[in-house]
């Protein structure tokens, strides 16, 4: 990896134009304050929250070392391929701060002082926050982050009862000091008086404290086993078994749980099918292709893991936006046309040595570190 070195507390007009080339990966920048509010030109912004993209000189950069960083400002960080940055003397994340960073693994926010709304969203790879001198959280500072490990804030005493928000999971959530939740405001608007909040988030709690405090607005962490699928296939209705197509009437008689099984019999699926986001397991005993956008992550799919011992094709978007996804099991697949499984960023198994044709960001984002393709032309 090309290593850029620099002493400056602000990037000169040179540093700037050789990141932007594309060609630095490391950025080892121990002067560095800040990271700048990103780009608010056209089409340079979010266009659902208006968060801007990142300066383009730190779009390629995965690596940052800085270790007198105290502050990334407003979209710092959005959309840039960052995978670690080294920073122990940050204090503050600004709304949009890391947003959309889908290859996100590691940052330090041990000393951060202050946190914003959306600060961290949409960071799927990261495992980790751990922090020691924060004391309040807002409502949605992290949001949209699956792949957590370990939340443990030591020394927060309030939060918003949302401060984790909008599908995320955590699998152990540590705030042993917490003593107040702000509940959100009612919907002003008459029609919405018996307005409930709901979380969409999963949380396993380190404290029973913190737990009676939480737990009525968040969901437990359900972690499911991959089943059985001999078995499952018994306990498909005999109809099942005299059906060739998967379409979208008869797709809930192969869904079973969280798993959508398909026998042998069932060689073809049609365009129009699009997988339940529930399902977290698909298993396909004899189809040839998966069609455009059958499990794209318009929402929130909750998809693990694909076995697939007859698929030869994969095609545009079919597993786009995945964010669960961590393997597939298909050895005979030959094709994986555009963007299939692009950002399914914690795929990092898969069975398929015999691809002849990858589109273009076919694994774009994803979690694989190395890919053997000896026979792709």
């Amino acid at each position: 990896k090309t290593i850029l070195t620099t002493q400056s507390q602000v990037l000169s007009d040179q540093e700037k134009q050789l990141l932007s080339q594309g060609n630095v990966k490391v950025l080892v920048a121990n002067q560095l304050r800040e990271i700048e509010t990103g780009k608010y030109g056209p089409r340079q912004i979010d266009v659902i929250t208006y968060a801007p993209n990142c300066q383009e000189h730190y779009k390629n950069v995965t690596l940052l070392v800085a270790n007198s960083l105290t502050k990334i400002d407003k979209g710092g960080f959005t959309k840039s391929k960052i995978q670690k940055v080294k920073c122990p003397q940050l204090k503050y994340l600004s709304k949009y701060a890391l947003y959309n960073c889908q290859e996100l693994l590691s940052i330090d926010l041990c000393r951060l002082e202050e946190i914003n709304q959306y600060s961290i969203t949409m960071c799927p790879g990261l495992k980790r926050i751990v922090n020691k001198t924060l004391s309040k959280l807002p409502k949605s500072a992290i949001t949209n982050c699956q792949g957590l490990e370990l939340v443990r804030f030591a020394e927060v005493l309030e939060v918003a009862l949302d401060f984790i928000n909008g599908f995320s999971k955590v699998r152990l959530l540590s705030m042993p000091k917490l003593q107040m939740v702000n509940q959100p405001q009612k919907a002003v608007h008459k029609e919405f008086d018996d307005f409930q909040f709901q979380s969409r988030s999963q949380v396993s709690f380190a404290e029973q404290s913190v737990k009676q405090q939480l737990e009525e607005y968040f969901d437990p962490v359900v972690e499911i086993q991959e089943p059985d699928y001999n078995e499952l296939m018994r306990q498909l209705k005999q109809t099942c078994f005299q059906e060739d197509v998967l379409t979208k009437d008869n797709m809930k008689d192969f869904t079973i749980g969280h798993c959508l099984v398909l026998p042998g019999n069932i060689k073809q699926i049609d365009q129009g099918c699009f997988v339940p986001d529930e399902v977290q397991f698909i298993f396909a005993a004899a189809v040839a292709v998966f069609p455009a956008d059958f499990c794209y992550g318009f929402t929130y799919k909750q998809l693990q893991k694909v076995v697939a011992p007859a698929l030869l094709e994969v095609r545009e978007n079919c597993f786009n936006s995945c964010k669960d996804l961590y393997e597939l099991d298909a050895p005979n697949c030959r094709i994986v046309k555009e963007n299939g499984f692009h950002h399914c960023a914690k795929l990092s198994k898969l069975n398929c040595y015999n691809l002849e044709h990858i589109g273009s960001a076919a694994f774009g984002s994803c979690g694989i570190q190395r890919l053997v393709a000896r026979h792709v032309k």
